[in-house]
């Protein structure tokens, strides 16, 4: 039987929840990149007896397209023996594990425990980050709830979302959802690299899509951009920019995730 964690993550923070949760599971964490579930990737198998965790941020009130794309990848040879999701939000998941939970029963598993977990927010169109105080908060209540979710899955915890519903959810999920993946779409167009650019590539390490590539020393974006804003907020030299609002924004990157880890890397001995 083995136990693996299936995470999406731009800033580190579904990563970091990941690993928060594998610790106490004796779980391996396998990061989703487009070779995980681009067109090129191999289906993955879910056999007899495994236990399955999917951790990934909330993306306007539901999963990324990159999560769906991997469920669609799996092939089933048999029942896992337990499923478990969390959804890392800013401040509201809406219907995010209902709608997971949707999406996995196409695939012919059920989702047996699902639950939420607030992390810093990082989508730099929308907003600034969180200030030092409130990041700081955040990030030592999802400590705390990190525990709590390990020990409902450990207990083998049945149930979806332990947060109330709101009126607004369903709106929030088949309107604002589908409008937020529309513009997606052509959300490339709006990065670019500044002079202060200085070329070293951490923005293409760093893209889950393999969507950027160095030319003549600058980044360029393709159309495959899956707004996980990973490239802006590890950018060293904060040259990236997201139309003109994110020169007045803070940067956010999730300070328990090293550059190397997100890239599935090795550490150096010794950090």
């Amino acid at each position: 039987m083995s136990v693996k964690i299936y995470c999406f993550t731009g800033t580190g923070n579904s990563l970091s929840i990941a690993n928060q949760l594998a610790k106490p599971l004796n779980a391996e964490v396998e990061r989703l990149d487009i070779t995980r579930y681009g067109k090129e990737a191999a289906e993955t198998c879910v056999r007899e007896g495994d236990i399955l965790g999917f951790v990934f941020p909330v993306y306007a009130w539901s999963y990324p397209d990159a999560v769906k794309a991997f469920v669609k990848k799996l092939r089933i040879e048999g029942k896992p023996a337990y499923v478990f999701a969390v959804a890392n939000c800013g401040d509201s998941a809406g219907e995010t594990l209902t709608a997971f939970s949707r999406l996995l029963e196409k695939q012919g598993i059920r989702l047996d425990y699902g639950n939420v977990c607030a992390m810093p927010n990082n989508y730099l169109p929308l907003s600034d980050v969180d200030n030092q105080a409130m990041e700081r908060t955040k990030l030592e209540n999802a400590r705390v709830r990190c525990a709590k979710l390990a020990k409902d899955i450990e207990d083998r915890l049945v149930g979806l979302n332990s947060l109330p519903p709101k009126a607004i959810d369903p709106f929030l999920l088949y309107v604002v959802h589908p409008l937020f993946c529309w513009y997606a779409k052509g959300a490339y167009r709006n990065f670019f690299a500044e002079q202060a650019c200085t070329g070293c590539g951490i923005c293409a390490k760093v893209c889950p899509q393999k969507n950027i590539s160095i030319e003549h020393g600058h980044p360029v974006w393709g159309r495959e951009c899956a707004s996980c804003m990973a490239c802006i907020h590890w950018c060293p030299a904060q040259a990236i920019q997201y139309g003109k609002r994110t020169r007045q924004f803070g940067r956010y990157h999730n300070p328990d995730v090293s550059l190397s880890a997100l890239c599935g890397e090795k550490e150096e001995a010794g950090r």
